[in-house]
């Protein structure tokens, strides 16, 4: 009997137990599967290091899997990929859900304002300083630029200041462009421009940002910063995040779902209850018609609302993969296909015909999407579907110049004159 007794405590210990340790594993992992991913420490933790790590260009391919090899051919000079800015530490904020975090980082200085900035904004704004806004979602933030001097805005503030001897030597518009209430908005804006000795050109935007990010800000923030000139790059989130059945009117980004997962978590750990996880901006059958009518509303709320400061209002397409019409380059051809922009193409033509035909009294809209169709097959711009090296944000900015320009001094020469103060 005691031999037995031995023989099946032998057998209990090496199978029993081991069978015991399987079956707790399994219900272990099976609820551990069934659980949200803020109810596992792990899994937050992981998604804290993945938006770490997209901050920068390399950290972003690596975590996408995406090889870097030709990328620094949409550069003029090989960059630090590792000290390219990406996607930037942004945080909670008022009204607009998030913005860039203030302080030094990959993307460079962000200012107290959350402006993409080297310096703080003097308020009240000096004289003789003419003062412009580039507002817009990750194109616009400078996603893929080399410094803050080489984002859209950067190089705009170059170009601009190159051309003010020109813009000086244009005709001086109507005396009645000092008035309140005048009409002639963008002849207001090139006498600005024609008596200024200083362009400041500010980057204010965040990756993700749709209109109606771009709108908030232009009501609630920019009306207070004296703005002589404010331009939207914009199209492409609106169109995005619409193709995903997101309302851009009513919708979380990014970024609100990353923080989202965060108060989640900390909710679950110490109190055992959760907000529930449903995006109340999801719409399923968004059409084209129901972006460009939402953009519109939004255009035109940020165009009512810069109307008392005197502003111009420039709302420009932004360049995409799909859209572009220069000869594809292997690796442009390989991103094009892993982008699939193509659901994109029909909310553009819907955009762009909207837009062209609510021209109006101090607003502008351009067609950015062309700005790349004189280049070769052999010239890289696209990072990837939506975002440009310094060449990419070189080529856009002096487009904006150009086109600026040519619709001031259109003005200069259709307005009647008057005599100059």
């Amino acid at each position: 009997m005691r031999k037995l007794f031995s023989v099946a405590l032998i057998l209990l210990v090496t199978l029993g137990i081991p069978a015991l340790a399987a079956y707790v594993g399994h219900r272990l992992t099976y609820q551990h599967l069934r659980k949200r991913p803020w109810q596992v420490n792990s899994l937050v933790a992981e998604q804290v290091r993945r938006w770490q790590c997209n901050e920068s260009l390399a950290g972003a391919f690596k975590l996408a899997g995406v090889p870097l090899d030709g990328v620094e051919r949409c550069y003029y000079e090989v960059p630090d990929f590792n000290r390219v800015s990406w996607c930037c530490r942004d945080m909670p904020t008022p009204f607009v859900g998030y913005a860039p975090q203030p302080g030094d980082g990959v993307c460079g200085h962000i200012n107290r304002l959350q402006f993409r900035c080297d310096h703080e904004l003097a308020r009240p704004k000096p004289a003789g300083v003419c003062r412009v806004f580039v507002v817009g979602g990750s194109t616009a933030f400078g996603a893929g630029a080399s410094s803050t001097q080489r984002t859209v805005a950067g190089y705009l503030q170059q170009h601009f200041r190159h051309r003010l001897p020109e813009v000086r030597r244009l005709p001086p518009g109507p005396a009645t462009a000092r008035d309140a209430g005048d009409p002639h908005r963008l002849q207001r804006f090139l006498e600005t421009f024609r008596r200024c000795h200083s362009v400041e050109v500010i980057t204010a935007a965040a990756s993700g940002w749709t209109s109606t990010h771009e709108r908030i800000l232009i009501e609630n923030r920019i009306v207070e910063l004296e703005p002589d000139l404010v331009i939207s790059l914009s199209g492409h989130n609106d169109a995005f995040f619409s193709s995903f059945d997101k309302n851009i009117l009513w919708s979380r980004g990014f970024q609100d779902d990353y923080y989202f997962l965060l108060v989640n978590s900390l909710l679950s750990c110490n109190f055992g209850q959760t907000f529930p996880p449903d995006d109340p901006g999801k719409e399923p059958g968004i059409r084209a018609d129901d972006v460009a009518r939402r953009l519109l509303h939004n255009v035109r709320l940020a165009q009512a609302a810069l109307e008392p400061t005197g502003a111009c209002y420039v709302w420009a397409l932004q360049p995409i993969l799909a859209a572009a019409r220069k000869p594809l380059t292997p690796r442009e051809q390989a991103m094009a296909q892993r982008a699939r922009q193509d659901r994109l193409l029909p909310v553009y033509a819907r955009i762009r015909e909207t837009l062209s035909s609510s021209q109006s009294v101090g607003f502008a809209y351009l067609d950015l999407t062309d700005v790349f169709d004189h280049l070769d097959g052999q010239t890289d711009v696209f990072v990837d579907g939506c975002h440009f090296g310094d060449r990419g944000h070189d080529l856009i900015a002096r487009a904006l110049a150009d086109r600026i320009l040519a619709e001031l001094s259109l003005s200069a020469q259709t307005l009647p004159r008057g005599t100059p103060p």
